[in-house]
Order: structure tokens, then C-alpha cells, then sequence
């Protein structure tokens, strides 16, 4: 059952729900941010950890994350990446668009990080919401800095999954018409074994609802 979550009908129709949520995220982080950029359209992969790596790319660098459990009709976990590289631009643009100061000179503010995966998170698991009629929540976010290994390691054996199902939603966007590199950050969605199941029942409802 779980293996044809990997085929591209499932994938293509995926795809299809993070693209609205990615239009929803940018006019999200643009309000907040007060300012406008252009956000690629996200690149969605469905894969089983073992083959996340040709995903994420070097899963040993260091990344900014905040973490976050899902709950409702789908459980499992969550986070929002940033690598460490691109971590001091986005802290800088939303620092200086919402007018902060930080008195003591640390533009390493990470609540910046924690409000823009909070956004991130919160308009793709609307998408699944109205498309698959699913209740879908995240918790409060919480900072984490490692590998990108090390955290997915830590949450498979905490699912107690030996070859979890995660799903990558990756973001590229620039914060002015002079910036010529995209700032990159990753979404990774892992629900745990027994919410994958009504996930796929989910998609089908749909797409016989909405004649997919």
C-alpha cells in the first residue's frame, strides 16, 4: 500500500495541492515581511528516507530547523529547514522589513525563522485541508540546530520506523529584483506508518470529487 504512495499519480497530484499553497505562502510571508519577492514554485518529492538524500543533497551540513509535531486526522512529524548558509540572509531581510532591532548586535534572531516556517507549515497543511477534507495541525515550533541527518535519524527511531515515508516540499525565493540567489529552505512532512493509509483514501475522495 504504501509503495504506490510513491507513484507519480500520487506525486503529480501532490504537486498540484502545494502549488495553491505556495501561492498562499507567498502572499502570507509578503504580508508579514511587507515586502515583495518572487517565490519558485516549490519542488515536491515523495520519497522513503533511504532515498532522501538524493533530495536534500548534503544531508551533513548544518541547518537552522524548528520542529514540529503533526496531529489530527494525519500524525507524524514536521519541519522547516534552512541551511546554515542561507540562514543569516533570510534573518536579515526579516529583520530589517519588519523593523526590528536587536539591541545587543545578534542578527542570529531565530524567532525570525520560527514565524516564517510557522507560515510555511501552516498554508500547505491548509491546501491538504480543503483539498482532502483532512483535519491537520502543527505544534508549536521548536529550534533545533544540526545535521539534517542527525534529524531525521533522531525522528525515525522516534516513529520507531525503520524506512519512513517523508515528504519534501522545497522552497526557493528572492527577496529583491537585484538578488540573483535564491534563498533555499526545506519542508519535510513524515507521518507516522498508520496515517498513510487514510492520506491515500484522502487523495482519491478528491481527485473522484473534483473529477482529478
Amino acid at each position: 500500500m504504501i509503495k504506490n504512495f510513491y507513484s507519480e499519480e500520487y506525486k503529480d497530484y501532490f504537486e498540484e495541492m502545494m502549488n495553491i499553497g505556495a501561492g498562499n505562502a507567498a502572499t502570507a510571508l509578503e504580508q508579514i515581511l511587507r515586502r515583495k519577492f518572487d517565490m519558485f514554485m516549490p519542488s515536491i518529492h515523495v520519497v522513503p528516507s533511504t532515498k532522501a538524500i538524493s533530495v536534500l543533497g548534503d544531508v551533513s551540513r548544518p541547518v537552522t530547523c524548528v520542529k514540529m509535531g503533526l496531529f489530527g486526522d494525519i500524525r507524524g512529524e514536521m519541519f522547516f529547514i534552512v541551511p546554515s548558509e542561507h540562514t543569516t540572509r533570510l534573518i536579515e531581510v526579516a529583520q530589517h522589513s519588519i523593523d526590528r532591532e536587536n539591541k545587543k548586535g545578534d542578527t542570529r534572531d531565530y524567532s525570525v525563522i520560527a514565524e516564517v516556517g510557522n507560515i510555511l507549515a501552516g498554508v500547505y497543511l491548509t491546501a491538504i485541508h480543503d483539498f482532502c477534507n483532512l483535519s491537520i495541525y502543527h505544534t508549536i515550533p521548536v529550534f533545533a540546530e544540526d545535521m539534517i541527518q542527525s534529524l531525521m535519524d533522531e525522528t525515525i527511531a522516534k516513529i520507531s520506523i525503520k524506512d519512513a515515508t517523508i515528504i519534501v516540499i522545497i522552497n526557493k525565493f528572492l527577496t529583491s529584483p537585484e538578488d540573483k540567489n535564491p534563498i533555499e529552505t526545506f519542508l519535510l512532512m513524515i507521518p507516522f506508518s498508520n496515517s498513510i493509509e487514510p492520506l491515500m483514501n484522502s487523495f482519491k475522495e478528491a481527485k473522484r470529487l473534483y473529477g482529478g
